[in-house]
């Protein structure tokens, strides 16, 4: 048992030392709590050049902050907005605590102006919730929006959004039935939950009209439009990172998410069991491409007459969509098809840099699957062995095979030494 002690021991501490790497992600499971008010009158508070001011009437509250900058105001209990909340002009560096609570456009019917926020020129937004409600669909909601310009819950007409954790549910628009992104907007999204938001055309939850949009753990749940049942992309640069798309519906193209624009880029995240009459996880234009990376699932996707139609490029007279592969990793599996029926030859669908991953990442959901390895100077986000990865696990094992390495040496050197000795004592003899 001595001689098994010190590895045991080292593998104790081993494990001991990578607890905190295995608990990193406990703030993310914190118990959901909303801050009180100290007075239960208070509804609302603004924090304006280091002072805060409280308020039992969210218009005063809202009041206070014209012709202001850097402000803060967090809601204390839910509000219902009568008109749409503008951010931009005077009104800059203007953050919104949600606080758990529930931000509630009344309008009646489709509206011109039926946005909950709108962002223009020269506005800087930045919309927080809980930490715990990142992605989960709990704490403060964003809904009630139906704008007929599009965006129904926000619309980013210039300016900047910044959103992290909370909810956009129910909310509706021509296009971008949450957000609608357009004149050079920007939109960076984080754990945020977008749940039944709908759009006459493009993008149930969001629609990239023009400008900058980068996403990040974000859920799209039941949301729906005629192109792009959760997300559709017209304008360039588009960067998704491991969302997750689930139940999401396109009347026409794209269950999931639609691309109608060059260099958009999805980066790892899950996309299944959404459905569309093309493309039932997504749709690629023929003009256009789509680069991917990371641990990427899309999988059981269907169009509507309940064929499988995973990742669907379409195939033009002229040109037709590829895919740009940079860094799929270990377990991707991705499902590719295509408008029309693909002929014994078929065609360049895929630009692998990997021929790991055209043996191991890509099925056909139909048809034959023609694949040649290639690069493509497009893909301008690299995946590295442990890109995306959760590193705790490959920590863990370098740490036992550096113990086990220990014992080893250390056994070795006591051996040697039991063979010194014995060699003296048959000297001496």
């Amino acid at each position: 048992m001595r001689r098994y002690r010190g590895l045991f021991m080292i593998i104790v501490l081993a494990g001991v030392l990578s607890l905190p790497l295995f608990c990193k992600g406990a703030q993310a499971r914190e118990i959901y709590k909303q801050e009180l008010p100290k007075n239960p009158s208070v509804k609302v508070a603004v924090t304006l050049d280091g002072e805060t001011y409280e308020f039992d009437k969210f218009e005063d509250g809202w009041n206070k902050t014209n012709n202001k900058q850097n402000v803060e105001i967090k809601l204390y209990a839910d509000w219902d907005v009568k008109s749409q909340l503008e951010v931009g002009g005077e009104r800059k560096g203007l953050t919104i605590d949600l606080n758990g609570h529930t931000l509630r456009r009344i309008v009646n019917g489709r509206s011109s102006n039926g946005e909950v926020i709108r962002v223009t020129g020269g506005g800087d937004l930045l919309i927080k919730d809980l930490p715990s409600s990142q992605g989960s669909g709990k704490g403060g909601i964003i809904t009630g929006g139906n704008n007929k310009d599009g965006g129904g819950g926000i619309r980013v007409a210039g300016g900047k959004l910044t959103m992290n954790g909370g909810t956009i549910r129910g909310c509706s628009g021509e296009d971008g039935g949450a957000i609608i992104v357009d004149k050079n907007g920007t939109a960076n999204l984080t754990g945020v939950y977008f749940q039944k938001n709908t759009a006459d055309g493009r993008g149930g939850a969001i629609y990239l009209k023009g400008g900058n949009l980068t996403v990040r753990n974000c859920v799209f749940n039941g949301n729906k439009a005629d192109y792009g049942g959760a997300i559709a992309v017209n304008e360039e640069g588009a960067k998704l990172f491991d969302v997750v798309m689930e139940g999401n519906n396109a009347n026409k193209d794209g269950g999931g998410l639609w691309v109608n624009a060059n260099k958009t880029y999805l980066s790892g995240g899950t996309i299944k069991r959404n459905m569309a009459d093309y493309g039932g996880g997504v749709y690629v234009d023929s003009a256009y491409d789509i680069n991917i990376q990371g641990k990427l699932i899309i999988q059981d996707n269907q169009t509507t007459s309940r064929q499988k139609s995973n990742l669907c490029l379409q195939d033009g007279w002229f040109s037709s969509a590829k895919i740009y592969s940079g860094g799929l990793l270990y377990g991707s599996k991705v499902g590719i098809n295509k408008t029309k029926s693909l002929s014994s030859k078929g065609y360049r669908a895929v630009v692998s840099t990997s021929q790991h991953q055209e043996r191991t990442c890509f099925t056909a959901d139909r048809g034959k699957l023609i694949m040649k390895k290639g690069t493509s100077e497009k893909v301008i986000y690299m995946a590295t062995a442990f890109g995306g990865m959760n590193l705790a696990p490959f920590i863990v094992i370098f740490l036992e095979l550096l113990a086990a390495t220990a014992v080893i040496l250390v056994a070795i050197r006591k051996r040697r030494e039991r063979m010194k000795k014995a060699e003296g004592k048959g000297e001496s003899k």
